[in-house]
């Protein structure tokens, strides 16, 4: 039996998926009104000791979910990311890039020549192209919101092979509004790079 939080994440997930090409005006309010309840109803109290909790699969990520959702507005991708920031600092655990590791993250990418193309048509000029990011291990999507965000009008397609992680990634990046800017695909880079 799946805890509540992973059902909610598995199925907003799901609808996400089967939403993807369809209008990005879609209104997402009712899956992330689902995941909010689902998320925001009290975690049973257990008799393990801690470090068995922390041993349990995807406890801390949906934990971090969790946290994002209770802490933060829907629709904001910068309350997200600081929920997210502030979820790592009172864990004093975070494996994504928050804090200085975004700041470092969103100045590489800010700072990247655009990219260029030679029309013959143009004179040959180069012309700019609006060619998107690829971010290759999602983990939770901390990384790809923040993209998303800092970057109007670049798409961001990131890919993650655990299903599982796909699930609370596009939970998380839906939440903070970003879904029509973030795709998140599941799968093994070797397979999906080809495709895209």
């Amino acid at each position: 039996v799946l805890p509540s939080s992973l059902s909610a994440a598995l199925d907003v997930s799901a609808e996400l998926r089967a939403q993807q090409g369809s209008d990005p005006k879609v209104q997402l309010t009712d899956m992330i009104t689902s995941l909010s309840s689902a998320l925001r109803r009290p975690v049973a109290r257990t008799n393990l000791a801690e470090g068995q909790l922390r041993s349990l699969p995807y406890q801390r990520e949906l934990m971090l979910l969790r946290y994002v959702i209770t802490r933060s507005c829907p629709g904001s991708a910068a309350a997200a990311a600081q929920a997210i920031d502030n979820f790592g600092a009172e864990l004093k655990w975070a494996k994504f890039a928050g804090g200085s590791k975004a700041a470092v993250l969103l100045a590489s990418v800010r700072g990247a020549p655009p990219a260029l193309h030679v029309d013959a048509h143009n004179d040959g000029r180069p012309t700019e192209l609006n060619v998107g990011v690829l971010e290759i291990g999602t983990y939770c999507g901390n990384s790809a919101l923040r993209l998303a965000a800092a970057l109007p009008g670049i798409h961001v397609t990131t890919l993650e092979l655990d299903p599982v992680l796909v699930a609370i990634a596009r939970s998380l990046i839906a939440f903070a509004g970003m879904a029509s800017r973030v795709t998140v695909w599941t799968g093994h880079s070797n397979l999906l790079i080809p495709r895209i």
